[in-house]
């Protein structure tokens, strides 16, 4: 019987951040792609007297998956995201991340880049100001996710405030945010967004965090050889099959090993409840938990699942948004769950200070080999009669949260297990929040050569 290792099923692994050709292997017969656009960079902050200027944070870059046939030691062509450049000195907007490209027999993979933040001026009553838009939804791949945008920036006062941090990825930390006079930070890693700069009581103006290139990892599959020609026994990629519905799952007839990707449904973020002369904010919900798991299992078997629900908005009014569904996959006895996002808290209106948190992300999931967490959506902040925002809901693996947003209701995210934002209203009107997104399952098949 031969031995082997469920992760030692591909024979190459290549993390791109350079180049625009990519020659595969020999003995390569299938290739795995994840792309990541290029983050956008941070605004800069303007001054006035005795007043503060806080630039907007840059959203992430988006990602997408795509399993490729390909032909052995053949070269294929990609384009990697440029990262967003930083908002000059003063109220200037920070670049947009490039686009992260990969082409294979004329199907290209498109993983957007992130949106630079704003610049904005100096001012000395309390404002908010909302991040840099994520990536745009990724196309042609079989899983197209959405950059996360960046964080909420809050003006106080002309002498206090604090810019949001920039929109992470599953590979890069968005931009540190920062409350003091200075330079926004950069994004680390790849695909992140810078965070602005920021400026206060009057200080000298500043400029933005740059953002980070995107970037592009190359999963080779295929046979195994020794150094004298032999062929060893080894797992080969077969098929990969994304549901976003449905409760079955049937093995193909070699299929002798699962890899199961798992999301939870995103909660939905809370809705508001306006009265007049006043102001009102609700947070947004939290994103769904995420797990992975291998299993050995039976060619032409169905195995069951369940894809978690989307969390639906609550009625207008001071409601809190629906719960995202679990996401669920069992074989044998094992039933793996990944846990769905909490709704965001609904909010009335009032003149009085407020501050919220977000939506719960989901608990750690269970049962997988990697068990992880859902994010949180966003705190919200109400102060007085002026400073108002609902926020963004919270962003996962394969989507962002619905964006924050100043006086609408609640922005759906886009992608798979994220939360929806919150909505925020001036005066007597009621306004929902955005609804979650649905969970999602990515199942990957290996037959033995």
């Amino acid at each position: 019987m031969p031995i082997y290792q469920p992760f030692e099923a591909w024979i190459k692994q290549t993390f791109l951040t350079t180049g625009t050709t990519h020659t595969v292997s020999p003995t390569t017969t299938k290739i795995k792609v994840e792309l990541w656009g290029g983050g956008g960079g941070g605004g800069g902050g303007g001054t006035a007297a005795v007043s503060a200027g806080i630039g907007r944070p840059g959203g992430a870059g988006s990602y997408a998956m795509k399993v490729f046939d390909v032909t052995p030691d053949a070269s294929y062509t990609y384009a990697i995201g440029t990262n967003g450049t930083a908002g000059g000195p003063g109220a200037t907007v920070g670049g947009t991340g490039g686009n992260t490209t990969f082409t294979v027999s004329g199907v290209t993979v498109t993983a957007p880049g992130g949106t630079g933040g704003n610049g904005t001026a100096g001012v000395t009553t309390p404002q908010c100001y909302v991040g840099g838009a994520g990536g745009a939804l990724s196309t042609n791949g079989d899983v197209n996710g959405a950059g996360e945008p960046g964080h909420t920036s809050i003006v106080y006062s002309g002498t206090d405030g604090c810019g949001g941090r920039g929109g992470s990825t599953t590979v890069g930390a968005g931009g540190a945010a920062r409350n003091t006079q200075g330079t926004g930070n950069a994004g680390t890693g790849n695909g992140s967004g810078g965070s602005g700069g920021v400026t206060l009581n009057g200080g000298s103006t500043t400029s933005g965090g740059v953002g980070t290139v995107g970037a592009i990892l190359v999963t080779e599959y295929g046979q195994i050889f020794s150094s004298a020609g032999t062929r060893f026994p080894n797992l080969i990629l077969n098929n990969v099959t994304v549901y976003v519905a449905g409760t079955t799952h049937t093995t193909g007839r070699n299929t002798i090993l699962l890899e199961v990707e798992l999301v939870g449904g995103g909660g939905a973020g809370g809705s508001c409840d306006g009265i007049v002369s006043t102001v009102t904010c609700s947070t947004g919900g939290g994103a769904g938990g995420y797990a992975r798991k291998v299993f050995t299992v039976t060619p032409n078997t169905a195995y069951t699942f369940a894809i978690g629900a989307a969390g639906v908005a609550g009625a207008t009014g001071n409601n809190p948004g629906g719960n995202g569904g679990n996401t669920t996959f069992t074989v044998g006895g094992t039933t793996v769950t990944a846990f769905g996002g909490e709704g965001g808290l609904g909010s009335i209106g009032a003149a009085t200070t407020l501050i919220q948190r977000g939506g719960a992300g989901g608990a750690v999931s269970t049962n997988g080999d990697v068990n992880a967490g859902g994010m949180p959506g966003e705190y919200n902040v109400r102060q007085g009669v002026t400073l108002v925002t609902g926020t963004s809901g919270g962003s996962g693996p394969w989507g962002k949260g619905g964006i924050a947003n100043t006086s609408v209701v609640g922005n759906v995210g886009a992608g798979n297990g994220t939360g929806g934002g919150g909505c925020a209203s001036v005066n007597a009107t009621n306004r929902a929040g955005g609804v979650g997104t649905i969970g999602m399952i990515v199942v990957y098949e290996y037959e033995l050569s």
